[in-house]
């Protein structure tokens, strides 16, 4: 009877030490941005229908080092009824395109650099994992077949996200800059989203992960 026990702590020992791993996570979003912008209806009825289905993102470790991103979404467009104004005719059509999601933390630093666009230029941005104050609670939760437990962040306008990590993986990383716990972050629960990992796997293929440009400045 104690075989079968034996063969399982083998097989997660090896696990655990094999220090690669690919996470699946599924983002549901608790506002929508159909609310904030002065849209067409038919145009933030489009909006709302596709922010029915979870965003899809994948977290990448090995070595030590972590790359987090967020999968293509497709492009949202409407096109309004032509309008004539002084014998000119003009279309407006509105298009909603989500700015890919990539970070990146290197083995043995603190930073995370985050890619991002602005004015047609491409740059890094430094953020650190200091959201705010932290607690440890005891609560526990299950996810995949891994025991999470609890902390809670508090940020200086008194907003509490609730981050679950398991210790049973004891790799301080998880999506965006939420790593820096003493295991992996599997769900975060924050007051405009809830992420979860959905699929945890120790086969990664290095040709999917990512490498920093290093002609991009870099802005803290």
């Amino acid at each position: 009877m104690k075989t079968p026990y034996f063969i399982f702590l083998l097989f997660f020992g090896v696990f655990v030490k094999s220090q690669s791993l690919k996470v699946d996570y599924d983002l549901v979003r608790n506002t929508t941005i159909s609310t904030d912008k002065n849209f067409s209806s038919e145009f933030r009825d489009k909006i709302l229908e596709s922010e029915k289905q979870p965003e899809k993102y994948i977290l990448y470790f090995i070595n030590g080092n972590s790359f987090f991103k967020s999968l293509p979404t497709k492009e949202i467009q409407h096109e309004n009824a032509p309008t004539k104004s002084g014998g000119t005719t003009t279309t407006l059509v509105e298009i909603s395109v989500k700015q890919p999601v990539k970070v990146f933390k290197m083995k043995g630093d603190d930073k995370y650099f985050g890619f991002s666009s602005r004015d047609g230029k491409d740059f890094y941005k430094i953020s650190r994992a200091n959201f705010g104050s932290k607690v440890y609670k005891n609560d526990e939760q299950k996810i995949d077949k891994f025991i999470c437990k609890l902390a809670e962040i508090t940020n200086p306008s008194g907003t509490i996200t609730k981050v679950w990590y398991t210790e049973d993986l004891p790799i301080s990383t998880g999506p965006f800059a939420y790593g820096d716990f003493p295991g992996l972050v599997l769900k975060v629960e924050t007051p405009t989203f809830v992420m979860y990992a959905t699929k945890i796997s120790e086969t990664v293929n290095e040709s999917e992960i990512e490498r920093m440009d290093s002609k991009l400045p870099v802005i803290d």
